[in-house]
């Protein structure tokens, strides 16, 4: 009996799913644009991030308010509003997901993330919506206004 209860407890302790501790990772960039069903159809606006040296664009949903609401924020909780962005940003939804050229890199953070796993995505689709985003999904442990030009 006594050994079976440590076979259970070793095939427990190594069976854990490596994706389970995804690491986190630390990034400074841009928040560019956002997820067009998300303004739309969707209470929270998912925010695109593109990294300072281009090479990661990824999606986040967890930086906005909980209810949609214009001017837009870029937060973590309702005591840290780090950015507010103007309505006029998504104006052009149904044609890009980006802001317009004159404020796209106006929101410079740095952000810990961890990826979100698959079955935890939010992927927004409105029935009418043309434009769907095929980045990664991230979920921001930690987000901070960076203006270090």
């Amino acid at each position: 009996m006594k050994n079976i209860f440590f076979l259970i407890l070793f095939t427990i302790f190594f069976s854990c799913n490596k994706e389970d501790n995804e690491p986190i990772k630390n990034s400074v960039g841009y928040i560019v644009g956002f997820d067009p069903p998300s303004v739309q159809c969707y209470p929270r606006i998912g925010y695109l991030f593109i990294s300072e040296n281009l090479k990661d664009t990824m999606l986040t949903y967890n930086v906005s308010d909980d209810t949609k609401k214009m001017p837009a924020n870029i937060l973590l909780n309702s005591n840290d509003t780090i950015y507010q962005i103007p309505e006029v940003c998504f104006q052009n939804y149904k044609s890009s997901p980006y802001f317009p050229i004159s404020e796209r890199y106006k929101y410079k953070v740095e952000i810990s993330y961890s990826l979100t796993k698959e079955t935890g995505m939010e992927n927004y689709i409105c029935t009418n919506d043309i434009l769907w985003l095929n980045y990664k999904n991230i979920n921001v442990i930690s987000i901070k206004k960076n203006n270090i030009v």
